[in-house]
C-alpha cells in the first residue's frame, strides 16, 4: 500500500501535486468532503518545514513560459462553460 502515491505519479519527476482550485471547487460535495478530510489529516500529520512556498508557472510545448489562463485564476467567478468543457 505504501507505493500507491508513487504509482500514481508513475515515471514523472514531479515533486509536488498542483491542482487548479477552480476545478476542485467544481467537484461534487462528497468528493470535496473527502478531499478536505485528507488535507486535514495531512496537515495534522506533518509540519512540512519548507522555508518558503512554491510558485506555479506554465510552460508551453516550446518550453517557454506562458500566462496562466484567466479561467484558472478566477475561482471567485468561475467560467462554468470552460469548466464543463474540461470534464472527461
Amino acid at each position: 500500500m505504501k507505493d500507491k502515491v508513487n504509482d500514481w505519479f508513475s515515471f514523472s519527476r514531479a515533486s509536488f501535486l498542483v491542482l487548479p482550485r477552480v476545478l476542485m471547487e467544481s467537484m461534487d460535495d462528497e468528493w470535496q468532503e473527502k478531499f478536505v478530510e485528507l488535507l486535514e489529516q495531512y496537515d495534522n500529520t506533518f509540519d512540512d518545514g519548507i522555508d518558503g512556498y512554491p510558485i506555479v508557472q506554465l510552460k508551453g510545448d516550446n518550453g517557454k513560459m506562458k500566462k496562466m489562463p484567466e479561467w484558472v485564476l478566477n475561482y471567485r467567478h468561475p467560467d462554468k462553460t470552460i469548466i464543463e468543457g474540461k470534464r472527461k
